[in-house]
């Protein structure tokens, strides 16, 4: 029945894998940006494993990252700071899916 909650006796309960080798982790993560020194942000954008960037005008100083879909493991992202001069900051961030839990 969807919606169900799982049973406490449930084997993949404990472990955090549901069945079929998919993992329940959170797919959805907010990431927070650095802000450079010295310049204001025109607008943001974000490559996932190099995918086509989202991107967003102004400063924003979250943004959230959708990991659904994506396969069990390391995944890269690409943070553009795109600054009022013309200058570009890139910052890169290592995300995890299916990981334990902290």
């Amino acid at each position: 029945m969807p919606g169900a909650h799982r049973r406490q006796d449930d084997p993949d309960a404990a472990t955090g894998v549901a069945r079929g080798g998919r993992c329940r982790s959170r797919r959805v993560v907010t990431v927070a940006l650095r802000r450079p020194r010295g310049g204001r942000v025109v607008s943001t954008s974000v490559a996932v494993d190099g995918r086509r960037p989202r991107t967003w005008a102004g400063l924003r100083s979250r943004v959230r990252v959708d990991l659904r879909g994506l396969a069990r493991g390391r995944h890269h992202v690409r943070i553009a700071l795109r600054l009022r001069g013309g200058r570009t900051v890139v910052q890169r961030r290592t995300l995890r899916t299916c990981s334990p839990r902290r």
